[in-house]
Parts: C-alpha cells; sequence; structure tokens
C-alpha cells in the first residue's frame, strides 16, 4: 500500500482513520498530512543517518587501513637496517676466517718449520736463547689466533641474533600489511553500504 492511496482514502483502513476522525471532531485532511510528513522525516532522518554511520564506518576503517600501513613501512624500514647489518657482519666473518686460515698457515706453520731447522744451527746458551724466543714468539702468535677465534664467534652470535630480529620484524611487516589489506576492504564495503 503507497502513501499516497492511503491519504486519498482509497482503502478500508484509511476510511476507518477517516470516519474516527469525524468523530472526534479533527480535521482529517490536515491531521493525515502531517502525519504523513513527520512519517517520512522520519524516514529521510534514518536514511540520512544511515549514509553518515556507513561514512564514520569507513572513515574508520580507512583510519585503521592507514595505522596498519605505517606499521608495515616502519618494520620494513627496521628490517632493511638490520639486513644490512647482517650484510656487514657476514662480510666481517669471511675476511675474518681468511686471517685466520692465513694465519694458521702461513705465520705458524712457517715458525714451526723454522724452529725445527734453525734450532740445529745454534749451540749452548744461544740454542737456548733462540729458541726461548721462538716459544715466545710462537705464543704470541696463538693468543692471537684464539682472540680472532673468538671474535669470530662473537660475530657469529650477534648475526644470529640479527637474523632471528629480521626474521620478528618480517614477520611483524607481514601481518600489518595483512591487516591493511582487511581494513581497505572493510572501508571499501563500508562505502557501498
Amino acid at each position: 500500500m503507497s502513501w499516497s492511496s492511503f491519504f486519498n482514502g482509497s482503502n478500508s483502513l484509511s476510511g476507518c482513520w477517516r470516519l474516527q476522525l469525524k468523530k472526534t471532531g479533527v480535521q482529517q485532511p490536515g491531521f493525515i498530512k502531517e502525519a504523513g510528513l513527520a512519517i517520512f522525516d522520519f524516514q529521510k532522518t534514518i536514511t540520512e543517518r544511515s549514509a553518515e554511520m556507513a561514512d564514520t564506518s569507513a572513515a574508520h576503517y580507512q583510519h585503521l587501513a592507514s595505522q596498519a600501513s605505517t606499521s608495515y613501512h616502519q618494520a620494513m624500514s627496521q628490517k632493511a637496517a638490520v639486513d644490512a647489518q647482517i650484510s656487514r657482519l657476514e662480510t666481517a666473518k669471511t675476511n675474518l676466517k681468511k686471517e685466520i686460515n692465513h694465519f694458521q698457515s702461513d705465520v705458524i706453520g712457517k715458525m714451526s718449520k723454522i724452529e725445527g731447522e734453525d734450532s740445529s744451527q745454534f749451540k749452548g746458551e744461544r740454542k737456548n736463547k733462540y729458541t726461548e724466543q721462538q716459544a715466545l714468539v710462537s705464543s704470541a702468535a696463538s693468543k692471537n689466533k684464539s682472540s680472532h677465534d673468538s671474535n669470530l664467534s662473537s660475530i657469529a652470535a650477534k648475526i644470529a641474533e640479527l637474523q632471528s630480529q629480521s626474521a620478528s620484524l618480517q614477520s611483524a611487516a607481514s601481518t600489518a600489511y595483512s591487516q591493511m589489506v582487511s581494513y581497505q576492504a572493510s572501508a571499501q564495503a563500508a562505502n557501498t553500504e
């Protein structure tokens, strides 16, 4: 039933209203017109409110999407910085390994060889002094190698720590990206309601 047919009295319900209004002495056309306008205004208000709520909802989701986007970019930026640190440490680790290997094969190895060959050339006190000095140099070389080995272990531990941090940042970035996509979809859905 349309409002116009109701107000024009083209059905029995409208007729009943007219009859009741006649008995009470209320002027029917004005009353019905005012009631119709009130209902129309109420419906208009509901429609406008629904549109406002949809706009507010869309804006809310868009705001959340923006926050998630910021979190994503921050996590990726931090991850890039951590990955750069890892790369530098990996280079240092490789170079230190080469130095340790060089020290082991060239310095310590050759010193041991020299000690065996040259000690036979000395006798008495000179031989004792040579052997003593040779032992001091060999000890210093071993300590130097041990220090390098310790540094290598520290670098490896730091790399492992940073790799764990990088993985956490990647996970945070992935979560933020998923949230951003979800909020953007919710904002679009709210706009189409």
